[in-house]
Order: C-alpha cells, then structure tokens, then sequence
C-alpha cells in the first residue's frame, strides 16, 4: 500500500490509513502490534499490518480500493486473517 508515512502513538506507519486503524483499534480498547511478523517462503514475503489479541488474529489493511498482497497465502499458519477495506467507522464496523 502506498501513502503517505503518518506517526501515531510514537509508531512511524507506511500510510495515513493505518495510523487510522491504530486510532480506531485504540478507541475500541483493543491492543494491537504494527507489523509484527514476516512470513517468508524462498524470496517470498508477507507481512500483516497488525496482530491483534496478542496475535491470535492479523489484520490486512487496504484502501477502499485496494487488493490483497500477492504474497498473503504465505500466513498459512495465521489463525485468523482479517481482511479491512477503506477507513474505519463506528458505523461501519
């Protein structure tokens, strides 16, 4: 995902959208981790933007627009992989 780097709660994120999740992750009391593990097979990598309840659920953040990392099938192992489009609202989620 490109965009803007923002900094939120001392984290540097690689997008504005991001931060934005952190902050609605926050206001929810949830805790979560930026980025927390690579998964990698040969030169493949995937990397999840946030695990959540001490990682028994990741979480792939993409504009409203967005696709999924070609690489995400490498998180064979996750638990729980949830897939988020667009920006976080009260309403919406």
């Amino acid at each position: 995902m490109r965009g803007d780097k923002t900094e939120y709660s001392g984290i540097v994120f690689r997008s504005q959208l991001e931060a934005e999740w952190a902050s609605y992750f926050d206001e929810q009391g949830l805790k979560w981790e930026y980025e927390p593990v690579m998964f990698h097979s040969g030169a493949a990598r995937y990397t999840p933007d946030f695990g959540l309840d001490q990682r028994s659920v990741f979480v792939e953040v993409k504009p409203a627009n967005g696709v999924p990392n070609r690489n995400i099938h490498l998180c064979y192992e996750m638990d729980v992989l949830l897939l988020v489009w667009g920006r976080p609202s009260k309403s919406e989620i």
